[in-house]
């Protein structure tokens, strides 16, 4: 078999799929947006704390990484479901000024709560994923919590 034959053959289909992916992507993005999931005010994001179990994901819609975040989110919510955790999306396009207040950083930023506590704080798509694969919410009495500092300069300086 000649093996440049096969991928000359193939190139097509695989630009095809390509396409393709990028256009689930964006329907993704688009029904997430109309869903009551995410959180653009500090109503919302006090509403929210009162729960027991929380996810809060934050992401740049402009960053490679998002495109991940939107496949990945339908997976997540329904883990959060079963786990009766509530998870709930920031845009910092959307709400740059509301992330900046609740001290998320860009372009990628997952905070887990348990118990109106912040207890794991993630900022790569690995250590989300890695999180994901088996979600513990309740942190061992040993195992120190996660402490966010207000005294850091802004996380968003930069954007």
């Amino acid at each position: 078999m000649d093996w440049n034959k096969f991928t000359e053959k193939m190139t097509p289909y695989m630009n095809k799929a390509k396409e393709f992916g990028k256009k689930a992507a964006e329907f993704a993005e688009d029904q997430i947006q109309m869903t009551p999931i995410f959180i653009k005010t500090q109503a919302d994001y006090d509403n929210l704390i009162t729960e027991k179990r929380i996810i809060i994901v934050a992401y740049d819609e402009a960053n490679l990484v998002s495109s991940e975040v939107r496949l990945l989110s339908s997976v997540w919510i329904t883990r959060a479901f079963m786990d009766n955790a509530k998870i709930k999306f920031v845009s910092f396009t959307e709400s740059l000024e509301f992330a900046r207040n609740l001290w998320l950083t860009a372009p990628l930023d997952m905070r887990v709560y348990f118990e109106w506590n912040e207890v794991y704080h993630f900022s790569t798509i690995e250590d989300i994923k890695k999180w994901w694969k088996s979600p513990v919410y309740k942190v061992d009495a040993k195992e120190p919590v996660v402490q966010t500092s207000q005294e850091s300069p802004d996380p968003l300086a930069g954007k």
